[in-house]
This record gives C-alpha cells, sequence and structure tokens, in this order.
C-alpha cells in the first residue's frame, strides 16, 4: 500500500463511486486488480477526484471483458468493510456523477 502526501483532508464521506479502467495515477483511494489484489493508495480522510466520496477501481476493460469473479469478490468485501465504517454512505458508479459527460465507468 502506497500513501500519497499533500492531498487536502476532506469532511465527511458520503460516497462510494466504482470507476474501471487502466489508469495508474493516484486518483482513487483504492484499487483492486484481476487477481483480487486489493491497494490502497489514498488515506479514506483525504480528496481524490470527487470531495466527499471514496474512489475504487476496477482494472480491466469490462467493455470488453467480464469482471473476473475474484475481482468482484474483493470488491464485495471492500464494500462490506466501508459500509461498516461509514454506515451512511451511499454506493455509487462514476457516471452517476459525470451528469451528462460519457463514461464506460460502471
Amino acid at each position: 500500500m502506497s500513501e500519497t502526501t499533500g492531498r487536502r483532508q476532506i469532511g465527511a464521506k458520503k460516497f462510494v463511486l466504482l470507476h474501471h479502467g487502466g489508469c495508474y495515477r493516484e486518483s482513487f483511494h483504492y484499487r483492486i486488480h484481476p487477481d483480487a489484489e486489493v491497494e490502497r493508495l489514498v488515506s479514506d480522510e483525504l480528496s481524490t477526484q470527487h470531495p466527499n466520496s471514496i474512489g475504487i477501481q476496477l482494472v480491466g476493460d469490462f467493455d470488453q471483458e467480464p469482471v473476473p469473479t475474484a475481482q468482484l469478490q474483493a470488491l464485495k468485501e471492500l464494500l462490506l468493510d466501508l459500509k461498516l465504517r461509514y454506515p451512511a454512505i451511499q454506493i455509487g458508479a462514476h457516471r452517476q456523477v459525470r451528469g451528462d459527460r460519457k463514461t464506460t465507468c460502471p
């Protein structure tokens, strides 16, 4: 796990946003690989792309192939853990906060 410094702290978490792709910049809090490896990239308390949210990236191109079972199981376990730590948090897809901008995120 790596931690990024120099980011601003943010308030209460309201959302978990799911993304997919092969982007490797630290713009997400967590990255889940096809083999179910979960990387923590940024502390939950720090801001990334969307303030008041926790970003989870699933590595892969799901327009071309299905999400591997192991990756889905790792996502489920991470989401359950986040719901325990942040009971009021809502889970959604990145496309839900991007308005009319096209995205293939889940």
